[in-house]
């Protein structure tokens, strides 16, 4: 069985898709047309997934496939993080554009021959399956509920009204795999939810009047994805939501001092973390050595957070750690001079705005390991240190809106894997340069 349906992860990317569409700042129209084409592979494809999804455990060739479309898949969601990165932070260059057109246009060909690859086994695979439609919406194993208005403006919604009355007589429904609710705003999730046995996708993000999560929701067995980014008022978590170990990606808010305890077990399964403005949060130390198969963390606007490095050094899976907007967070604090190991290939730093160092120990500690370094926006870097030449796998090495910075270490130049050096919005370092 596939680690993760390939059907959740594409669903993840096609919302990362409509938010590169639709951005403020303007892609080149060759990206926008590579992002569209790939998107359509994958809308075309849909059907024949989910299918294969059901189907895989009685044909070894679907399994194999699903796995390596799954490989593929996760390829693409980096590339499209990195590039919502750049959108957010308004920071896409020319170079960068190029760049990001040449990895869409390679991995939209490799999606294409998956996917023709998926139909074909399909194809000749003669089971019966069952197909469920979600009523008269028109939607295979998906269900979404849109609002012309932003979840600010938006009305109070009754979810407990449009729900019921669904799970009660409409019989389809209940094999719903993806319920997106973003933007609506209701107080408390009904325990109804807990019927959709098959649901692989929950987003609850952007309710801002959300204060409590019902213990229906424990009864998701199959939930892999929860997004609960910008619930700013839920508190109330069901005691029994480590039953949901299949849970691995989490995106959330909340105005708590600390994690909320939702169970030892829901957070090992964990690949993917994103906390939003935990403004709160002081340390990761209640629920860190249950991370143990955490791939990505993301911290952003957790402005009561100091040290990190007792934290993240249990993370020995971590391979891509973005701290953004994060006011008082120290990064060179305690450990010094015991032996500290990581495995990061990816790490990110925005809006640090009293980063006067770049932390040796994260970057040291995976120097056999780290491909891809940004720094971004951090007024009080002056100087990148000498020990950076020890990131021997280093690939990609951005620097941008780091007004301080006047020069690059000697040897820089002598990291024979770099490949790409982006400085941008550096005018002194820029000027050194010329010079």
């Amino acid at each position: 069985m596939a680690e993760s349906f390939p059907s959740t992860i594409a669903a993840n990317i096609l919302t990362k898709m409509d938010f590169l569409a639709f951005a403020e700042i303007r892609l080149s129209s060759r990206v926008r047309k590579e992002i569209t084409k790939a998107k359509q592979i994958l809308c075309d494809v849909k059907d024949a997934v989910l299918n294969a999804e059901a189907q895989q455990a009685q044909n070894c060739k679907l399994q194999i496939g699903l796995e390596k479309l799954s490989e593929l898949l996760y390829d693409a969601e980096d590339v499209l993080d990195e590039l919502k990165c750049e959108v957010l932070a308004k920071q896409v260059s020319k170079l960068s554009a190029i760049i990001y057109y040449g990895k869409i246009k390679d991995i939209r060909k490799k999606l294409d021959e998956k996917a023709a690859a998926i139909r074909s086994i399909y194809d000749e695979n003669k089971q019966e399956f069952r197909r469920v439609y979600s009523g008269e919406m028109g939607m295979n194993n998906s269900f979404l509920v849109r609002t012309s208005c932003g979840p600010s403006i938006c009305k109070v919604f009754n979810l407990s009204r449009f729900l019921n009355p669904l799970l009660t007589h409409g019989h389809h429904f209940k094999y719903v795999r993806l319920l997106c609710l973003s933007g609506l705003q209701f107080e408390v999730l009904p325990d109804s939810v807990g019927a959709l046995k098959h649901l692989t996708c929950l987003d609850l993000s952007w309710n801002l009047i959300l204060k409590k999560l019902c213990a229906g929701i424990c009864k998701l067995r199959s939930l892999q994805i929860l997004r609960l980014l910008g619930c700013s008022r839920l508190k109330n978590f069901p005691n029994n939501m480590g039953k949901m170990i299949g849970l691995r990606y989490l995106e959330m808010t909340t105005t708590d001092r600390h994690l909320p305890q939702i169970g030892v077990e829901c957070f090992s399964s964990l690949r993917y973390l994103h906390l939003y403005n935990f403004h709160h949060l002081e340390s990761l130390s209640e629920v860190v050595q249950s991370l143990t198969s955490l791939r990505t963390l993301i911290l952003k606007g957790c402005d009561s957070m100091n040290s990190l490095l007792d934290d993240i050094q249990h993370l020995k899976r971590l391979e891509k750690f973005v701290i953004y907007s994060c006011l008082t967070v120290n990064l060179q604090m305690g450990l010094q001079g015991k032996d500290f190991r990581l495995n990061l290939k990816v790490f990110i730093i925005y809006d640090l705005e009293g980063l006067e160092d770049l932390p040796q120990m994260i970057l040291e500690g995976s120097a056999n390991t780290l491909e891809y370094l940004r720094t971004d926006s951090c007024p009080k870097l002056t100087e990148l240190p000498a020990w950076l030449v020890n990131l021997t796998a280093l690939q990609k090495l951005e620097i941008v809106s780091c007004q301080g910075l006047s020069s690059l270490p000697d040897g820089i130049l002598n990291l024979f894997n770099l490949s790409e050096l982006m400085i941008q919005n550096c005018p002194t370092l820029s000027e050194s340069l010329i010079k």
